[in-house]
């Protein structure tokens, strides 16, 4: 669900993509955003936010937007920023994955910083003894 418009993408960033590339990351975009806040936008509607948040929300849509435009949608899913090549002499090899879990290099830094003044963002940590993490060490229930 696109929550963004090229008009407000254009406002924000400026003629940082064109509207046919724009058109064309807005979904996967605004989707990873919505997985980062564990689609609360999505359940609630934006507009059942305060407009603060509601403003926060948008820019990290429009930031991950820029973010796919850069780098390619091909990041989403591989999770590397870039690919090697040589020129002559020089070497540049393929992209190095971030340590930091499976989608570390497919969301912009800028989004993280801006939803987390919304206090949208998943911050739950896995537990060891989750009766629904598969572990090796059983759960001690009675």
């Amino acid at each position: 669900m696109a929550y963004i418009d090229y008009a407000f993408f254009k406002g924000y960033l400026g003629n940082q993509l064109d509207e046919e590339t724009f058109e064309q990351v807005v979904g996967p975009a605004c989707d990873i955003v919505d997985s980062l806040t564990r689609y609360q936008v999505a359940k609630r509607g934006l507009t059942s936010f305060p407009a603060w948040i509601q403003e926060l929300f948008k820019k990290a849509c429009a930031m991950q937007c820029a973010y796919y435009g850069y780098y390619g949608l091909d990041i989403s899913y591989t999770g590397q920023a870039g690919q090697g090549f040589t020129v002559g002499k020089v070497s540049v090899g393929e992209g190095v994955k971030a340590d930091g879990g499976r989608m570390a290099n497919a969301v912009s830094p800028a989004v993280i910083a801006l939803l987390e003044q919304t206090g949208l963002l998943n911050r739950s940590v896995g537990v060891f003894s989750d009766p629904f993490l598969v572990g090796y060490l059983p759960t001690w229930r009675s």
